[in-house]
């Protein structure tokens, strides 16, 4: 088993050298449906009394599997399982070359993963909702197929927090993952190696000065702009108009439609994709580039921040822009979403290890002067 591990790290390692596994983006039409499977999961492994089990989702692809192919296991992020199998191509374009078996486990409380039913997000019961039942969940989903495919050597998968729960996993079970590829992973943050809590920020702020140096400037002035104009009533109403509100928002409104303004860069800086994509919305190639574009041709600066908000945030049919029902303010800075999912990730975020910075082109204390990152 450890020849079996050493020979796929080197040929990881050599495919990455001299790009003989090449990597393009493989387009949701081009990601193969999974067989939807369900495993019985224990509902608690930190506690042997308690026999209690529910269904787990996971999502396997095993048309590249061969005899002594390694599994490539992808641990579920804060979400349903179908955003992530659909929007993660690099295991797929990956398969063949290896032989590998891809399955995608879902993390407990997000998309059909409820352990207890609907009661799942009753307080008395989110306290099953921890990174170390996650753990284990994936673990023991591993150890299970193992027996059934008889893989050599697990690659576990995964981006942003996916990617922290990857490293996770190699760290806790060994025994059962060989390696980690996690992606995108903050796992220096989480732990307070990056003291510095804006730092998630201030990247997102590079991405939009690498797209065009004056860029970060113009949003910058954008957000001024929106601050001074909301002390009276008449600049309220401008604010409204030019983001198309759906209602004329009160002074009481401004730090939610500052954090409603700044979630849209959050989450396009997130899909910086080179390639359209349609992960957390239809985005184009670069959409922080498009984005930057908008601003900075406009003829205002707020004019050009509304329409890069209205870049991410537009859906089909939509006349007016609703900030409470697409943005929800949460423990997470950069959103939490809506729906069961808000509730599962606004209660992961108050756990210890997650928590996130405040800073992006403005100071979130509207009482201070618009900041420099």
């Amino acid at each position: 088993m450890a020849l079996q591990t050493h020979c796929l790290l080197v040929l990881l390692a050599v495919a990455r050298v001299t790009g003989r596994v090449q990597w393009k983006p493989n387009p949701v039409s081009q990601i193969p449906k999974p067989s939807i499977e369900f495993f019985t999961q224990k509902l608690d492994h930190m506690n042997f009394a308690d026999q209690r089990t529910f269904s787990q989702r996971y999502f396997v692809h095993n048309a590249s599997f061969r005899e002594g192919g390694p599994l490539f296991f992808y641990t579920g992020n804060e979400g349903p399982l179908e955003s992530f199998y659909y929007n993660t191509g690099l295991p797929f374009d990956w398969a063949d070359e290896f032989g590998a078996l891809i399955v995608f486990g879902e993390h407990r409380y997000y998309g059909e993963t409820l352990p207890l039913g609907n009661a799942s997000f009753d307080k008395d019961k989110l306290g099953y909702l921890s990174i170390s039942q996650v753990l284990a969940d994936y673990a023991l989903l591993v150890t299970h197929l193992s027996a059934s495919y008889g893989f050599k050597g697990v690659v576990a998968m995964g981006g942003s927090y996916g990617g922290m729960l990857s490293a996770w996993a190699r760290i806790k079970y060994p025994n059962v993952f060989d390696m980690a590829l996690a992606a995108s992973a903050p796992i220096p943050q989480a732990v307070n190696l990056i003291e510095d809590k804006a730092t998630f920020y201030k990247l997102v702020t590079e991405d939009a000065s690498k797209a065009d140096p004056k860029c970060p400037d113009v949003v910058r002035s954008a957000f001024a702009s929106v601050v001074q104009k909301a002390s009276s009533a008449e600049g309220l109403k401008e604010i409204s108009d030019t983001f198309q509100l759906c209602h004329t928002m009160n002074a009481s409104e401004l730090d939610h439609f500052l954090q409603y303004a700044r979630n849209a860069w959050t989450e396009m800086a997130m899909c910086n994709y080179p390639y359209p994509s349609s992960f957390l919305a239809p985005l184009p190639a670069w959409p922080v580039a498009a984005a930057c574009g908008k601003v900075v041709g406009a003829k205002t600066p707020m004019q050009g921040l509304a329409d890069a908000v209205a870049m991410l945030y537009r859906q089909p049919n939509m006349t007016c822009f609703d900030m409470y029902s697409i943005f929800v303010e949460c423990a997470d800075q950069t959103g939490c979403g809506t729906g069961k999912a808000a509730t599962a990730w606004d209660y992961q975020m108050l756990l210890p290890g997650l928590e996130e910075g405040t800073e992006i082109f403005y100071e979130q204390n509207t009482n201070n002067d618009p900041g420099t990152e």
